[in-house]
């Protein structure tokens, strides 16, 4: 699998391994209006009034970074982590960089997302491999939540539909760093 070049430097970040998928779900609050002139109520008018979103990872490698982030703990020694323990709350940058054969390849930059685990972590289960689902809140950093660029060979990103060129196989590598590592 090759991974397309980010338009920002990944020094300071570490992968965070096998990530099984990867998801972002954008949260905007509507306010409508109503004209109410005529007989009936008609919506004549829409505002967004306020944006979040949140980023969901599904990991099935578990290392000290993602364990720490899934139990909200903090590195007391190398090997051992303390469950429950953050002295903060848990935030870090998020970069995704996609490593598509087919479709666009984005790289996505996400400056903060606040982490929490409230999902079941099975250490013996049903899956095959163990599953960490991991969820993150993304904050706005200087007024806004992260970017997103197109990096496969026509960087203008896909064409006009209906275009097989534009179909996403999804595919791709998360790398996490300490905040701060990719200025804002």
């Amino acid at each position: 699998m090759t991974v397309s070049s980010p338009p920002f430097s990944l020094s300071g970040f570490v992968n965070a391994g096998s990530v099984q998928s990867f998801s972002v779900t954008p949260n905007p609050t509507k306010l409508d209006h109503w004209s109410k002139a005529s007989g009936i109520k008609q919506k004549d008018f829409q505002a967004i009034i306020s944006f979040e979103a949140e980023v969901e990872m599904k990991f099935d490698e578990f290392d000290e970074d993602n364990l720490l982030l899934a139990f909200f703990g903090s590195a007391v020694s190398s090997g051992m982590l303390e469950i429950g323990n953050a002295s903060s709350i848990l935030q870090r940058e998020v970069a995704f960089i996609g490593a598509n054969t087919y479709g666009p390849n984005v790289a996505i930059l996400l400056p903060r997302v606040s982490f929490r685990c409230n999902k079941v972590i099975e250490f013996i289960g049903d899956s095959a491999w163990g599953e960490l689902d991991i969820t993150g809140e993304m904050l706005a950093v200087n007024g806004n939540y992260g970017a997103i660029w197109f990096t496969t060979a026509s960087e203008g990103g896909p064409s006009a539909p209906p275009n097989v060129d534009n179909y996403y196989f999804g595919m791709g590598q998360v790398w996490t760093a300490p905040l701060g590592t990719v200025p804002v």
